[in-house]
């Protein structure tokens, strides 16, 4: 990929007129040494709202009540209208959360190596006749990986995108899936991920398939004044997202790899953080090695949706702690039961909200309004498209989906989750 003067976070999404993928993971392994915090397990975990199509602002034929350009049309990408027999629907008592893990230090040791488990849950999902839906369902990620690796050119190397189908049984409307992302990659006859070597990694997508493999669930938040009152589509319960986040990379697209790593993956040399050193080192922010809390949320509360983030181990080009400013940005997708709105609903333009975040010797924390229901609002359902945090010149240097995985210093070098 072309170097681009501002590498934000949401450079690598499609174009226009494409429907974005919904949702990031993130995963770090890094050389570093136990500390109290490393010890301790974390989850991603969060939940789901339907996909919605995009409002290409050409589009728009209406507006909401804080006159955000939208669209009269809501559609979802599994659409009940046009393919009856394929997608399907939450019911009015739906609720459908995700959440993710690598293995400890216990369980790699037992395994010999890390288990990425993901777990699917849903209830009250429906056929588009309102049967509860009993048989199979995928969920799709796609992530890519930079590792440090002594086979790549370089040392360092990033791999194109890796996708993992995990299976739901659903049962009644219920559905559960808990799988391990390396058994269904060596399944596939595909390598597993590393094991030995510390790498990163980020995802493009996180989502719940329908029976036709369009976009059902994507992650994302409900707000709603009553949270009794019937939403049809929409689930009843949407009130967390949380990740932690890490330093993004170019990503390497498969016409340019020119290197392989020990696995035998095809891989790009020499990959660059979106926030450089070596391009802007006034400007670019670095994170320490060790085990720093860094993690981002979104999640309810009685003045709306909320951003929450607290990030520590913040570096200078220098190898200073960084003092200064920060941005988070956060591209979203609204759906609102708004008055205002044609017919009384819409889905508004995909939106960017910039948040202003202040580090202070190597560390920031902040809790910001996100979304607020206007007066004639009842409720809003928001898709987390993309979530990162920006240096001074507006490059990622931190994004989310993400949680941590480290190897040992020193010892038997075990790579583990925590």
């Amino acid at each position: 990929m072309a170097r681009v003067a501002n590498r934000g976070p949401f450079a690598r999404l499609a174009g226009a007129g494409s429907v974005w993928a919904g949702g990031l993971l993130a995963i770090v392994l890094s050389l570093a040494g136990a500390s109290k915090e490393a010890s301790a397990e974390h989850f991603d975990l969060g939940s789901f709202v339907p996909s919605l199509t995009r409002c290409d602002p050409a589009d728009a034929d209406t507006a909401t009540a804080t006159g955000v350009p939208a669209c009269s049309l809501v559609k979802f990408t599994s659409d009940c209208d046009g393919h009856p027999d394929t997608a399907l629907k939450l019911g009015p008592k739906s609720k459908a959360t995700y959440r993710v893990r690598p293995s400890g230090r216990k369980l790699t040791r037992k395994l010999g190596r890390i288990d990425l488990r993901s777990v699917f849950k849903t209830k009250d999902l429906q056929t588009c006749q309102g049967v509860p839906y009993t048989g199979q369902l995928g969920a799709l990620t796609d992530f890519r990986m930079t590792l440090n690796d002594p086979a790549c050119a370089g040392g360092l190397c990033s791999v194109p995108e890796v996708s993992v189908e995990y299976t739901l049984e659903c049962k009644k409307g219920k559905c559960k899936g808990a799988q391990d992302a390396n058994d269904i990659l060596t399944a596939g006859g595909a390598p597993a991920l590393p094991t030995e070597l510390p790498w990163t990694g980020v995802a493009s997508t996180f989502d719940v398939l329908d029976l036709a493999g369009n976009r059902l669930l994507t992650p994302g938040l409900l707000l709603a004044r009553d949270k009794n009152a019937p939403r049809p589509g929409f689930p009843k319960i949407a009130s967390k997202w949380e990740s932690r986040v890490v330093p993004p990379y170019e990503p390497c697209p498969a016409a340019g790899a020119d290197t392989t790593t020990t696995q035998g993956r095809a891989a790009c040399s020499t990959p660059v953080r979106l926030s450089d050193c070596g391009s802007d080192p006034d400007n670019a922010v670095l994170t320490d090695p060790g085990p720093g809390f860094r993690k981002l949320r979104y999640l309810k509360s009685r003045k709306g949706l909320m951003a929450v983030g607290r990030f520590v181990g913040l570096l200078s080009c220098s190898g200073r702690p960084y003092s200064g400013p920060l941005t988070l940005q956060t591209l979203y997708r609204a759906t609102f039961k708004d008055a205002a709105c044609a017919g009384g609903m819409c889905t508004a333009v995909d939106q960017v909200v910039s948040s202003a975040v202040v580090a202070e010797d190597g560390r920031a924390k902040f809790k910001e309004p996100f979304v607020t229901l206007a007066d004639g609002v009842e409720w809003v359902s928001v898709e987390i498209i993309d979530a990162s945090i920006t240096d001074a010149s507006g490059n990622a240097m931190l994004a989310g989906h993400g949680f941590l995985v480290r190897c040992n210093s020193g010892g038997d070098g075990l790579c583990f989750g925590n």
